[in-house]
């Protein structure tokens, strides 16, 4: 899950598996007590749920260079070589 979320591919349905992964190390972690690690799980959930936000955001990935090229449109570049909106 985390090369497909570095990467920008499949990035929503990366990041909703791994807030269900989250989810259930938290429940886990809650479940045996241990606070200390529950609070730091809580900082990666936040991190999960801005990510999820504005996944459509997401200038540089893999997945809207294939929906461009899907659309028949190609990627603009600036002229440094790098695809730019």
């Amino acid at each position: 899950m985390g090369l497909l979320i570095i990467l920008g591919l499949w990035t929503s349905v990366a990041l909703i598996a791994g807030s269900l992964l989250m989810l259930t190390l938290q429940i886990g972690t809650c479940l045996a007590q241990n606070w200390d690690v529950a609070g730091a799980q809580l900082i990666y959930v936040l991190l999960y749920f801005i990510l999820l936000t504005y996944c459509e955001r997401n200038r540089w990935s893999l997945d809207r260079y294939i929906k461009q090229l899907k659309e028949g449109k190609q990627p603009n570049r600036n002229p440094n070589g790098v695809a730019a909106e």
